[in-house]
């Protein structure tokens, strides 16, 4: 899939001016005076673009890089009583499970099985399979007439989370607001403190994070007699496995398929999944209007599924379609102490990673009258490139100048009480503005 530019080279700039992907990649052609619209520079420079984007983002708490977010936390459900036969749990008192239960603790109260494990997948309202902790499986156990409790200890961060800056109960209508103290995990062994302890939280832990596999084998597209998901073209596909509200990373790209305007995409060699393995599938699709994945209508599909015939993309995928996610299936996790003794919802305050550039129209999401700082960065590493160290060092300057502009201006924001000071010679009263400064 080679990139393709539309916007031309050499065009009127003005430092400050908002720009897209394919702005900046041609200002960097300008400068550097390179042909970028041979594909493979035009993808070495997108890449050098998206790492100072990514680089700027994750490097200090700049207020355009904050995110707010709503997490539902949920307090423990009982089982009453189940049997257990090998790693499926079946309920006989009640129907206790839900399928938001996928990748929780169940910790079972009685028994020689007694212990904490893993719900690997739901079936249904009274019947799930686990597994141990470490991942193996419970064969040869059973055991009837035994209790549990589903937990949920630990709680995903959204998929593009980087750093916390603030989280609490701040919700009006829950019965406590208040912020959560960081809890380091040093200390949390240190005092011993129980893992079972159920309250109104008060602190939270970072944990580990968790992983949800990638598939290993890339499907296969082909094309057969039907119409097009987005007109003729180039296509090629991915899919991931989906278990418990996670997402892992994705297969391995297929082979491309040339679609005539009379043929359809067909996907079959799927990876095999057990139908009581709990992941699920679902399949992103690339084509010609775009060099971003985006997942198709008919992309969620269940672990036995290999094959789907007739891959569909909505009309409006381009400017309401979901893409492919970029998080590779890591997930940052928190718990806390106590744990929730019923269900809230947390509100977050987050450093948030950007979603990448891709595509010539995307554009960076920060202020548009610093876009030129990703021209500048950029240069700086093109010049390496092509062995010029004093142009390199000379737009290396700039791009500092331009972040060191970004952060007194992002970084911190006007204070919104009143500051003692010298009233202004008018016929209205104005509070005047403070100077601020850094201070290391």
């Amino acid at each position: 899939m080679a990139l393709h530019s539309t916007l031309g080279v050499g065009g009127f700039f003005v430092s400050g001016d908002a720009m897209n992907l394919g702005q900046i990649i041609d200002r960097c052609g300008t400068i550097v005076d390179f042909n970028p619209n041979i594909a493979d520079y035009r993808n070495e420079v997108r890449s050098l673009v998206n790492m100072a984007y990514l680089e700027m983002f994750g490097d200090k708490p700049y207020v355009f890089a904050q995110k707010d977010a709503y997490i539902n936390v949920y307090k423990d459900t009982p089982v009453l009583a189940f049997s257990l036969a090998a790693d499926v749990v079946t309920a006989t008192t009640g129907t206790p499970f839900l399928s938001r239960h996928e990748g929780m603790v169940f910790t079972i109260n009685t028994g020689v099985y007694k212990g904490d494990y893993v719900i690997r997948n739901y079936r249904s309202s009274t019947v799930i399979d686990i597994d141990t902790i470490d991942g193996s499986s419970l064969v040869g156990a059973s055991a009837t007439g035994i209790s549990g409790t589903v937990k949920h200890r630990f709680v995903d961060f959204p998929e593009d989370y980087m750093d916390t800056l603030g989280i609490g109960l701040r919700q009006p209508d829950q019965p406590t607001t208040q912020p959560f103290t960081y809890l380091t995990r040093w200390l949390d062994e240190a005092l011993g403190l129980d893992l079972d302890t159920v309250s109104t939280p008060t602190d939270f832990l970072i944990v580990s994070p968790g992983l949800l596999k990638p598939p290993v084998k890339a499907a296969t597209l082909a094309a057969a007699g039907g119409s097009p998901p987005a007109g003729a073209g180039d296509y090629d596909v991915v899919y991931t496995f989906v278990r418990g509200g996670r997402e892992s990373a994705p297969s391995p790209v297929s082979a491309f398929v040339t679609l005539t305007a009379g043929q359809k995409a067909d996907l079959s060699a799927m990876q095999a999944s057990t139908a009581t393995s709990g992941l699920d599938k679902r399949v992103y699709l690339r084509g010609p209007e775009s060099d971003a994945f985006y997942v198709v209508t008919n992309g969620d599909q269940t672990p036995a599924t290999t094959s789907v015939a007739n891959l569909q993309l909505s009309g409006e995928y381009l400017s309401e379609g979901t893409r492919l996610p970029e998080h590779e299936g890591i997930y940052q996790r928190f718990r806390m102490y106590p744990r929730q003794d019923q269900n809230y919802l947390v509100t977050l305050r987050y450093l948030f990673r950007p979603t990448k550039l891709i595509d010539d129209a995307d554009a960076p999401i920060f202020p548009t009258e610093h876009h030129d700082y990703l021209v500048y960065r950029v240069c700086q590493e093109l010049f390496v490139k092509h062995n010029n160290l004093p142009q390199s060092e000379i737009y290396r300057a700039k791009a500092d100048r331009r972040l060191q502009d970004i952060e007194n201006r992002y970084l911190t924001t006007r204070k919104s009480t009143f500051v003692k000071g010298r009233w202004r010679s008018t016929t209205m009263y104005q509070r005047p503005l403070p100077v601020l400064s850094h201070t290391p």
